[in-house]
């Protein structure tokens, strides 16, 4: 499944836990297997254990990062998607970081310069404004970015978003993607 495409986090969440769980279950084979065969711990089957340990621990903090979140509802995706202007780039499931937060859009719609995101943790839209707009400020790119927590006025401003012929920044629509969990 693509980035930034509804079900994204379902689908990620599930083949995270199932990526990490194998590599798990790969390391104590490969240290449980050492310590049958050679009596002793001291053994390279165990060294090989430990560094798969690594991937995994990785792989772990990515399901942590995620478990908080939940992937928007299709019906509730499509319905914004009809409140989007032609020629909008949309985007749902958004997880991203910046240095100091973990942040999650619901749907983001990008149309020119105006990108208009839904999340419903109030708490975060200031700070997802911010990012948005001065991460692309140090490229050189101006937009303008509001974040809602309420449905009603999100959809109130897709709303009044009008059809534009201007082109998404090639570098928003590629920061926008990079970015992306």
């Amino acid at each position: 499944m693509q980035k930034g495409t509804v079900g994204y986090i379902k689908k990620r969440k599930r083949m995270q836990i199932l990526y990490t769980l194998v590599i798990i279950l790969i390391s104590l084979a490969l240290f449980f297997i050492g310590l049958a065969v050679t009596k002793t711990t001291k053994n390279l089957m165990t060294v090989a254990a430990v560094l798969g340990v690594l991937p995994g621990a990785k792989s772990l903090v990515a399901v942590i990062i995620l478990l908080p979140y939940k992937s928007l509802d299709t019906a509730k995706a499509e319905s914004f998607a009809g409140f989007c202007p032609k020629g909008a780039e949309t985007y749902a499931d958004m997880v991203f970081s910046s240095p100091e937060h973990v942040m999650h859009m619901d749907y983001l719609c990008v149309n020119g310069r105006e990108c208009v995101g839904f999340t419903p943790d109030y708490r975060k839209t200031d700070r997802i404004e911010k990012y948005f707009t001065e991460t692309m400020r140090k490229q050189g790119v101006s937009i303008h970015m509001k974040v809602f927590a309420k449905e009603a006025d999100f959809v109130k401003r897709l709303e009044s978003l009008k059809d534009s012929e201007e082109p998404i920044p090639k570098e928003l629509q590629e920061w926008i993607e990079a970015i992306l969990v």
